[in-house]
C-alpha cells in the first residue's frame, strides 16, 4: 500500500521556497519518494524526503526578505514596457476594450449629470453668507373641524408689532407680491409678474447682489425700484440706468435706485424687480389693512442674532399670538423656517399669492440619488466583470513572467495599475462627453441651471474617491487569480476563470443589473401613466378652447363690458368672463358658518371671486339651484354659489335657500346654487370646499371660450377685437390648458430623467452581457463544435447559453419588485388622485428586459453556432 510524502516536510518546504519554483520541485520530490518507497520502503523514502528538502535549501529557492534591497518596480523604464504591454493587450481584444471604456465613460457621465443635479438642488440658498441666521416665518392655520392650512405667508402687520420685542431678533422684512403688473418707460411697456413689494431692510437680511447702488438705502425711499441687469436692457438699453424713471400701472413713477445681478437659479425666491414697501397701496375693495395680524397675503423674513435658538424664538411668537387673541381656540400658528430648508421643505405649503417661490421635491433627489449610485455600481461591476473575464486571456504571458522571476506582488500591482490608468481615462472621456450633451439633456430634461466651478469642485472628490474604488477593486481581483495560478497551467492554457455557481459574484453582479434595469423600466412605466392620468383626467371643467387674458385689473375693469359684448357678437365665441384667480393657482381661503349655527362652528372654505357667466365659460355644471345672474340685483352682495363638498363640509342636505355667513361679512348670503365638484388647484390635491361670489375687487384674469374651429383664426378675432377699443393697451393672452400643464412639470422633469436613465441602465446592462455572452462563445468554441458533432442542434446550443440569464432575470425581478413597488407607492401619495399600480408591472418589465438581452446576444450565439465544427476543431 502506497504511503504519501511527510506532510511536515512537505509544510516546511513551502514555507522556505520561492513560489515560483514550489510547484515544479515538490512534483519531483514526490516522484523520487515513490521511486525510493517502492525500492527501499517506506521509512527510508521518508528519510530520503527529508534530506531533499534540506539540501535543497540555498539562496536561489530562499523567499527574499521583505526589507531586503530589490528591484524597483515603479522604475520608468519597467512601466514604460507594462504600459506598452498593456496597449498591445487592449489592440488585440479591442471589442472589449470598446466595451469597457466606452460604458464606464457613459457611466460615469450619468453620474455627473445627476451629481450636478442633486448639487444645484441641495445648494438652494447657500450662497446667502448669513444663511444660518436668515428665518422665513410661516404660518398654519386649523378650523373647527381640526383641517391644518400651511402657508409660506404671513399677516401685514407681523414686521412692526414684534419688532424691538425680542431679543433674539436682529432684523426683520416683509415683502408682497406684486401679482400682474404694467411697467414702461416710454414707447417700451410690458406686462411683468415677477415683482415684489419689500422693506428697507429686505437687502440687508437677504444679500443679493447689486451692480449698482446702495444695498442698504435702495429701498428707504417711496416710489423706488430695484430692477436687474436684464430688465435694464429691456427697458433702457442700458446696463446702470440708475435715477432713470419706470411708470408702473400708467399711474406711478418709480425712481430706479439699484440694479441687481442675476438672481441666482438656486434661489426660493425668484424675481425680476423690488418696489420699495412703502409704495405699497391696497386695493379699493380689499376688507383688510396693513394693521390686520389676520390676512396672510404677504411674506415676512427675519435675521437672529448669533447663537440665537430658533426654537425657542418660534414658542414666543406662537404665545405672542396667543396672546393678541385668548378667546380663540384656533389661532394661527407662526412656524420658523430657516433658509436653508425653504427650498425643500415648503413642497407641501401654500402661498396664498401664487407668486415666484422655487420649491423642490425631496422624493425627486433621493431617487436620484439611488439612481446615481447604481448606475456607478453597475459600471463598475460591468467593468469588474469583463476585466475578469479577459484576464483568462492573458494567463500565458503571466506565467512566463512567473517563470522570468516576477513576484506576485509586482503582477497585481501591473495589473491594478492599468485598470486605474483605464477607469483615469474613462473619466476624463465622461467629463468630455457631459461638455457636449449636457445643453442637450438639459433642454429634454428641462434644467435650468449650468454646472459651474463650483459645482464642478464639490463634485470632485467623489468622482475621484469613485475612480479609485472602480479602478482598485475592478483590477484587484482579477490580479490576484491571476497571480495565484499555477505556472505549469497557465502556460498549458488550461485555466478556466469562474463556474457554473448561480451565487458566483459575478453571476450576483449580473443579476444585480437586470435589477436595477427592470427597476427603472418599472419606473418609467408607472410615471408615465401617472402623468397621463393627471393630464387626461376629468377635472370637472373643461379647458378645450378656452384662452386666457391676464391684464391690469384697471384695465379689464375698463375695457371688460365692451370687450365681452364685442367678443360674444362673434359666432365662433361661445363665451367670455372673468374671475381673480385661475383654475390652478392656489385659491384664497376665508371662514364660513350657517346662519343657524355660532361663530365657534365656522370652518375654512376656499373662495374665488367670478362674474357672471364663469360657470358656462369654463363648463362648470351646476347641479342644483342657478347661476349668479343679473337679472338678480342682490346676487353681488347676498348671493353665494357652493360645491358639493362645501354643502357637504356645512350639513347641508338641501343647500340652495339656505343662509351662511361668509367673509366675515354682517349680513348673511343666500347659497342660490350648488356646483358639482371640479378641482380648482392641482390634483396633487383632493378637491375641497369651495364657494364663488361675485367680484367686489377689480379682476385680472379673463376667459374666452371658443368654439372648435382654425387656431390662427381664434387668436386674430381675439387680438383684433381687442385692438380695436382698448387705445393700445398691451395685452397677454395663453391657452389655459397650457397654463395647467405647468402645475405637473416637476413631475414631467422626474419622469424625462427616469426615462433617460431606463434607458441608460438597459444599454449598460446589454453592453456588458453582449462582451460576456462574446467572450463566454469564443472560449466554448471547441465545446460547440464538440456539440454539434455529437448532434446538438442551433436550438439547443442557443438554449445553453441564454438559459441562465433568462432565470436570472426572473431572479431579478422577484427580488427588486417589492422595493420598486414601495418607493412608487410613496411618490403616488404625493397625488390626491393616481393610479393603481398593477403587479403585471414588473413582468412585463422583465419581459421588455429579455426581449433587449435577446437582440443583443442572440446574433454572436447563432453566428458561433452555424459555423461548421470541422473548422472549430481543425486544431484537435
Amino acid at each position: 500500500m502506497k504511503k504519501n510524502p511527510p506532510r511536515l516536510a512537505q509544510h516546511f518546504f513551502r514555507f522556505y521556497c520561492r513560489n515560483h519554483l514550489r510547484d515544479s520541485i515538490l512534483g519531483d520530490l514526490e516522484e523520487k519518494f515513490y521511486q525510493h518507497q517502492q525500492s527501499h520502503g517506506t521509512f527510508r523514502a521518508r528519510l530520503f524526503y527529508w534530506l531533499n528538502v534540506l539540501r535543497f535549501i540555498n539562496r536561489f529557492t530562499l523567499k527574499r526578505n521583505r526589507n531586503s534591497i530589490s528591484y524597483n518596480y515603479y522604475s520608468s523604464s519597467m512601466f514604460k514596457t507594462n504600459l506598452i504591454s498593456s496597449f498591445r493587450f487592449f489592440s488585440r481584444n479591442k471589442s472589449f476594450a470598446f466595451i469597457n471604456i466606452f460604458g464606464l465613460a457613459f457611466s460615469l457621465s450619468s453620474f455627473l449629470l445627476i451629481l450636478f443635479f442633486v448639487n444645484h438642488e441641495l445648494s438652494y440658498d447657500e450662497f446667502h453668507e448669513n444663511k444660518e441666521q436668515v428665518y422665513r416665518i410661516n404660518f398654519s392655520y386649523a378650523d373647527n373641524s381640526g383641517n391644518v392650512t400651511t402657508l409660506v405667508n404671513s399677516p401685514p402687520a407681523l414686521a412692526e408689532g414684534i419688532s424691538g420685542k425680542f431679543p433674539e431678533l436682529e432684523k426683520i422684512s416683509r415683502m408682497r407680491y406684486t401679482m400682474n403688473c404694467l411697467l414702461s418707460a416710454g414707447e417700451v411697456n410690458f406686462y411683468e409678474d415677477g415683482g415684489y413689494y419689500a422693506d428697507s431692510l429686505f437687502l440687508e437680511i437677504l444679500k443679493f447682489d447689486l451692480t449698482a447702488g446702495d444695498p442698504e438705502s435702495a429701498l428707504d425711499q417711496p416710489n423706488s425700484i430695484v430692477i436687474t441687469e436684464e430688465m435694464a436692457l429691456k427697458y433702457f438699453n442700458s446696463p446702470s440706468p440708475i435715477g432713470a424713471t419706470l411708470m408702473f400701472n400708467n399711474s406711478t413713477p418709480l425712481k430706479v435706485t439699484g440694479i441687481l445681478s442675476e438672481v441666482p437659479a438656486n434661489s426660493h425666491l425668484d424675481f425680476d424687480f423690488l418696489i420699495s414697501f412703502s409704495s405699497y397701496t391696497i386695493p379699493e375693495g380689499y376688507a383688510s389693512d396693513l394693521t390686520s395680524w389676520s390676512w396672510l397675503g404677504f411674506l415676512t423674513y427675519v435675521e437672529l442674532k448669533p447663537a440665537s435658538d430658533p426654537e425657542q424664538f418660534e414658542q414666543k411668537l406662537t404665545q405672542h399670538f396667543k396672546d393678541l387673541n385668548p378667546a380663540d381656540p384656533n389661532p394661527m400658528m407662526p412656524i420658523v423656517q430657516n433658509l436653508s430648508d425653504i427650498y425643500l421643505g415648503s413642497g407641501r405649503m401654500v402661498d396664498d399669492t401664487g407668486s415666484h417661490i422655487r420649491s423642490g421635491n425631496k422624493f425627486s433627489i433621493n431617487a436620484l440619488m439611488m439612481i446615481a449610485a447604481l448606475i456607478l455600481v453597475v459600471a463598475g461591476f460591468n467593468f469588474s466583470i469583463l476585466t475578469n473575464a479577459l484576464s483568462i486571456n492573458r494567463s500565458k504571458s503571466t506565467g512566463i513572467k512567473k517563470v522570468l522571476g516576477a513576484s506576485k506582488k509586482s503582477i497585481i500591482t501591473q495589473l491594478v495599475t492599468e485598470s486605474m490608468i483605464l477607469v483615469t481615462f474613462c473619466m476624463l472621456l465622461s467629463c468630455v462627453i457631459v461638455l457636449l450633451v449636457f445643453p442637450a439633456i438639459s433642454s429634454f430634461i428641462g434644467w435650468e441651471f449650468t454646472p459651474g466651478f463650483r459645482d464642478v469642485w464639490k463634485a470632485a472628490p467623489i468622482v475621484i474617491l469613485a475612480v479609485i474604488i472602480i479602478g482598485t477593486f475592478s483590477g484587484l481581483y482579477p490580479a490576484t487569480v491571476l497571480a495565484s495560478f499555477d505556472i505549469i497551467k497557465s502556460l498549458k492554457g488550461s485555466l478556466k476563470v469562474g463556474s457554473r455557481n448561480p451565487f458566483q459574484m459575478k453571476n450576483a453582479l449580473v443579476m444585480l443589473q437586470f435589477a436595477v434595469s427592470i427597476g427603472l423600466i418599472a419606473s418609467t412605466i408607472i410615471m408615465t401613466r401617472q402623468i397621463n392620468y393627471l393630464r387626461n383626467k376629468d377635472t370637472g371643467y373643461s379647458t378645450k378652447n378656452v384662452m386666457m387674458i391676464k391684464m391690469l385689473p384697471e384695465d379689464l375693469s375698463r375695457y371688460y363690458e365692451l370687450y365681452k359684448e364685442q367678443m360674444t357678437q362673434n359666432p365662433s365665441v361661445i363665451n367670455v368672463s372673468r374671475s381673480d384667480r385661475p383654475v390652478g393657482e392656489p385659491w384664497p381661503w376665508s371662514v364660513i358658518q350657517r346662519a343657524d349655527q355660532g361663530p365657534e362652528m365656522s370652518k375654512r372654505v376656499f373662495f374665488n371671486l367670478a362674474d357672471y357667466g364663469y360657470f358656462e365659460t369654463m363648463d362648470i355644471p351646476l347641479i342644483e339651484g342657478r347661476d349668479l345672474s343679473r337679472e338678480y340685483v342682490n346676487d353681488p352682495s347676498h348671493s353665494i354659489i357652493v360645491n358639493q363638498k362645501a354643502a357637504e363640509y356645512l350639513g347641508l342636505e338641501d343647500p340652495v335657500g339656505k343662509k351662511v355667513y361668509f367673509f366675515g361679512s354682517e349680513h348673511p348670503r343666500t347659497i342660490v346654487g350648488v356646483a358639482k365638484d371640479f378641482n380648482y388647484t392641482s390634483l396633487h390635491e383632493e378637491i375641497g370646499p369651495a364657494v364663488m361670489i361675485l367680484p367686489f375687487i377689480d379682476l385680472e384674469y379673463m376667459y374666452v371660450r371658443f368654439a372648435a374651429g382654425e387656431l390662427n383664426r381664434h387668436i386674430d378675432i381675439l387680438e383684433d377685437t381687442w385692438n380695436e377699443i382698448s387705445e393700445s393697451a398691451p395685452m397677454e393672452w395663453r391657452f389655459l390648458d397650457d397654463k395647467l400643464e405647468q402645475l405637473y412639470r416637476s413631475e414631467e422633469k422626474l419622469s424625462a430623467m427616469i426615462q433617460f436613465f431606463a434607458v441608460l441602465a438597459v444599454l449598460l446592462a446589454c453592453l456588458g452581457l453582449y462582451g460576456i455572452i462574446t467572450f463566454m462563445v469564443n472560449n466554448r468554441i471547441k465545446e460547440v463544435g464538440v456539440r454539434k458533432v455529437l448532434g446538438a442542434s442551433v436550438q439547443s446550443i442557443y438554449t445553453l447559453f441564454i438559459q441562465k440569464y433568462l432565470y436570472q432575470v426572473l431572479l431579478a425581478m422577484i427580488i427588486i419588485a417589492p422595493l420598486i413597488h414601495y418607493l412608487l407607492q410613496g411618490w403616488l401619495q404625493d397625488f390626491a388622485y393616481h393610479i393603481h399600480i398593477n403587479w403585471m408591472i414588473y413582468p412585463l418589465s422583465g419581459l421588455l428586459l429579455i426581449l433587449m438581452i435577446l437582440i443583443t446576444v442572440t446574433y454572436q450565439i447563432v453566428k458561433a453556432a452555424m459555423v461548421n465544427p470541422a473548422t472549430l476543431l481543425r486544431s484537435e
